[in-house]
């Protein structure tokens, strides 16, 4: 009480509290109790914001432990109650949005990818058609139904737990309550006190302002978290926000004279702008404000993109319109969408501005759900003396004035199931469950992964979940596209953007779930291919959010000084690190050939690389068990382990030319060589794929200069002796080093160096070494060797990778005249290459039509090299005239000449 004893005096000591103040004036003693009183009070509060702050954030453990002691309906009736202090219920408004509100299951963006949603349904099947509301049957995906009006139920996104959610029908209600009418407690406390408040803000009364922002806050909550997802809820809120934001409802201080309340107002009324230390207790309320504007501007953008998707399929359903569709779709082909005659322009312009202009995309425009101008009001906003209030209001502003692109931006973004239906989940809700049980799993792993007083035992149903669904996952990736068959078509229109990535297929007899695959392509080293459409399912329900903060699970957390048996840390640090590990599996598989995807987690580069390397050593106690200790030390000391995050950067980078030129800085090349020098064999490590990458992100022709001149001095740095070894070995620099298992892996690495002729690098090899001399008689062994042993060297890989690397060095560099007289480079040219061109004519000439294929894959380029170097051996032999060794070779190089006609048909 002592915290508004104006308020509260007389109800607690029966006495007014200008009496009680006017004893203490009287008698230091009764005045130094109230001080310590007060004193203690603001310690009580200081303890619950303390509370608070260690619950912030979704610490699992600390919200299962403290919701314990202080219950749902307690904390409510605290907050709800007027009689208290207003900082006495802001405190406590904080620890309820802590603990019960601002938790699992609730999410951001009603439990989407984002807002306006990204995956559409376009119709259920007989099955679900009797259902009404956009989210059928609490399924949680968005169908596109005509004539959806804002009154339905699930017109706008809410929150909801689907019937196959692991939560369903659990006995916590915080957990299993399936609707949005869950807080209807919490909503009734933050509009009441809107209600009641009026919108008035006084810039005296930090008290009353710390509560308001604190109902604000909870108020976004509600809202982000679909708590307030229907258009009666919002019609009722938006208006008590706006006046909030209001600077007319603003006063300077409140004058008590009387017994009675007056607002002062601010003169002039556009010093209410000035920031002072009374106005800095109103700021975070306006922004709050802004904010829950901001909120509902996203459900006012779902809304009207669920009716543009509306508009297509009216379209798509009748035979007028398909035909139509069809027509312009030609034009659109042929590059004359300009001259198109028929309708679907103006009807489509009609439509889609109807939805700003008329009806109800119009009433959930702010300033008819408010009634008042909102744009004025957040323009007055602006003027405010802060920095962050100005960006939000500047940022709610071009919102609001950008509508129409924005909804424009959302429709690029959508994926459309024909069906709710997928492959391996069976439907696309029961997807979605996995994937959200999933992403409270990555995030509570302290929860149950680690055996302790604070966190309780181990939950091995909730690991065997995770790895039931990551196995899932994994088998959805890999698995075909469903072929559903539509009520309304034939067939189904063939929206398949064609294929991205990885030149080589799925095999025929690839199981629905990839399992074979998968085994295959592990023991091949190739990875296989995922399904384009299910990566961008995928992405579409947040599937990148989950990965993301995958990367910041710590399978060493046990041992930070967690009490329990040393056998149950190392139990915990093998779970965490085995469900961390599969993550990291799905995520290569997530962004395979997929930009969108790629974008994704390459923002999260500094978490990926925290990752790399062999595992970590965790902290142990001196009296830590000697045989763990030794297991631990083992597991660490073993090469080519760790979670994988080498493989994920790799695969973001491959066939992405942006993310390759811009995403990566320096010093990850210098990282990923040093990881590249520890493995014992570096010729076998998949780690040299991310230079390949890096130099060329989708093939030869797209060489990136920087990237090979960089990785050039990284690779070549003489400090990195088992890189040195292998390159020594393979050209024979030095006759004593070491042999590694994969020579014509380091030749690759070496001709992405100098690909597409670059002059910077190209001298660099010479000055380490790898000399044109040394690569030519490199050449001749190889193919002595296979003469010898009666092999094809056309299909040798390290020789023609011997060859690429010849020709490119010949294309960039002077070289010397003697080369040119020596038989041995007339022979590699003129007598070896042609067995390289005759398997790439075997390769590419039959079937029919395969000719269009010609022009890409390693056999082409190996071919292309070789031709390449006949021509400059012929054309050097004749400038330097050396006619013996054009007579000599003179049938073969007719033999090479009709092997170019030849070529030249194919390509």
């Amino acid at each position: 009480w002592v915290c508004d004893p104006g308020k509260c005096c007389e109800a607690v000591t029966g006495r007014p509290w200008a009496q009680v103040e006017k004893e203490m004036e009287q008698d230091p003693a009764k005045d130094k109790a109230f001080k310590s009183q007060t004193q203690l009070a603001n310690y009580f509060m200081a303890q619950i914001d303390l509370l608070a702050l260690m619950c912030f954030g979704r610490s699992n453990n600390c919200i299962a432990w403290l919701s314990k002691s202080f219950g749902y309906t307690t904390l409510v009736s605290v907050c709800l109650n007027p009689r208290l202090p207003a900082n006495a219920r802001a405190t406590f408004s904080g620890l309820l949005r802590a603990l019960y509100v601002d938790r699992y299951p609730q999410q951001p963006f009603v439990g989407r990818a984002a807002l306006p949603e990204q995956l559409w349904i376009y119709e259920w099947g007989e099955a679900k058609s009797n259902n009404k509301g956009m989210e059928i049957g609490g399924q949680g995906l968005p169908l596109i139904r005509p004539g959806l009006r804002l009154e339905e139920d699930g017109a706008l996104p809410s929150f909801s737990i689907p019937r196959d959610h692991a939560l369903m029908w659990n006995p916590d209600p915080f957990l299993g309550f399936p609707g949005h009418a869950k807080f209807f407690l919490v909503r009734h406390f933050t509009n009441k006190f809107l209600e009641l408040s009026g919108g008035k803000l006084v810039h005296a009364d930090k008290q009353v302002n710390e509560l308001t922002s604190k109902v604000l806050e909870l108020t976004q909550g509600l809202l982000s978290f679909g708590f307030q997802s229907t258009i009666q809820k919002l019609e009722a809120l938006v208006p008590l926000i706006v006046k909030i934001l209001d600077g007319r409802n603003d006063s300077e201080k409140l004058q008590i004279s009387d017994g009675k309340k007056t607002l002062v107002g601010f003169s002039p009324p556009e010093s209410r702008w000035i920031t002072s230390t009374d106005s800095a207790t109103i700021l975070p309320s306006k922004i709050a404000a802004i904010k829950i504007l901001m909120n509902v501007a996203d459900l006012r953008a779902n809304f009207r993109l669920g009716k543009l998707l509306e508009v297509f399929k009216k379209m798509s359903d009748s035979k007028e319109g398909r035909l139509e569709l069809g027509k312009h779709h030609c034009f659109v082909l042929a590059g004359k969408e300009a001259t198109y005659p028929g309708p679907f322009h103006a009807e489509l312009f009609d439509s889609f501005e109807a939805l700003f202009v008329a009806g109800d995309g119009a009433r959930m425009d702010l300033s008819a759900l408010a009634g008042m101008d909102v744009e004025t009001i957040l323009l007055d906003c602006i003027m405010y003396e802060d920095d962050e209030l100005f960006a939000q209001a500047l940022r709610c502003l071009e919102r609001t004035f950008a509508q129409r692109r924005a909804l424009v931006n959302a429709l690029a973004n959508v994926t459309l199931l024909h069906r709710a239906e997928v492959a391996v989940f069976g439907g696309a809700a029961r997807l979605q469950s996995r994937l959200s049980y999933l992403g409270s799993l990555v995030r509570s792993s302290e929860v149950w992964g680690v055996c302790s007083k604070v966190s309780g035992p181990f939950q091995p149903e909730s690991y065997d979940y995770f790895v039931e669904t990551t196995q899932l996952l994994r088998a959805f990736l890999l698995a075909p596209e469903l072929q559903v068959e539509s009520s309304k078509f034939a067939s189904p229109p063939p929206l398949r953007r064609p294929s991205r990535g990885h030149s080589d297929e799925i095999k025929e007899d690839t199981p629905a779930d990839g399992s074979k695959s998968t085994e295959t392509a592990a023991s091949e080293g190739a990875l296989p291919r995922p399904t384009e459409q299910h990566q961008d399912i995928l992405r579409a329900m947040d599937f990148g959010a989950i990965l993301s903060e995958a990367l910041y699970m710590d399978y060493n957390l046990t041992f930070m000084g967690s009490i329990c048996q040393d056998s149950e840390k190392m139990e915990s640090r093998r779970m965490i690190l085995e469900s961390q590990k599969s993550l990291m599996e799905l995520a290569v598989l997530f962004v395979s050939g997929n930009p969108k995807n790629q974008k994704i987690l390459m923002e999260h580069l500094p978490a990926l690389r925290k990752l790399m390397g062999p595992f970590r050593m965790p902290p142990l106690a001196a009296n830590f068990d000697p045989a763990l200790k030794a297991q631990l030390e083992e597991s660490v000391a073993m090469p080519r382990t760790g979670i994988g995050t080498e493989r994920v950067v790799i695969e973001c980078l491959r066939g992405n030319l942006r993310l390759s030129a811009d995403a990566v800085p320096r010093d990850q090349l210098e990282q990923m060589a040093q990881l590249l020098d520890q493995d014992p064999d570096p010729s076998d490590s998949y780690i040299g794929d991310f230079f390949l990458v890096l130099c060329e992100p989708d093939g030869p022709e797209s060489a990136l200069c920087a990237n090979q001149e960089y990785a050039a001095i990284v690779l070549l740095a003489p400090h990195l002796t088992n890189i040195k070894r292998c390159i020594d070995f393979v050209f024979s620099i030095d006759e004593d080093a070491e042999p590694c298992a994969k020579p014509e892996r380091i030749v690759e690495l070496v001709c992405a160096l100098v690909s597409h002729r670059n002059l910077r690098t190209a001298p660099m090899l010479q000055t380490s070494g790898i000399t044109t001399e040394r690569v030519l008689g490199a050449l001749n062994k190889r193919s002595d060797e296979a003469a010898s042993k009666g092999c094809d060297w056309a299909h040798d890989g390290l020789f023609t990778w011997l060859l690429k690397l010849l020709a490119l060095q010949m294309e960039s560099l002077v070289i010397d005249p003697k080369l040119f007289t020596r038989s041995s480079t007339w022979k590699v040219a003129l007598c070896d290459c042609p067995y390289v061109v005759r398997d790439f004519l075997k390769q590419h000439v039959t079937p029919p039509g395969i000719a269009e294929q010609g022009s890409t894959g390693p056999a082409f380029y190996s071919c292309r090299a070789a031709l390449i170097l006949a021509k400059l051996v012929l054309t050097n032999g004749r400038a330097l005239k050396l006619v013996e060794m054009e007579d000599h070779y003179r049938e073969d190089a007719k033999e090479v000449g009709d092997l170019c006609v030849e070529v030249h048909q194919v390509t």
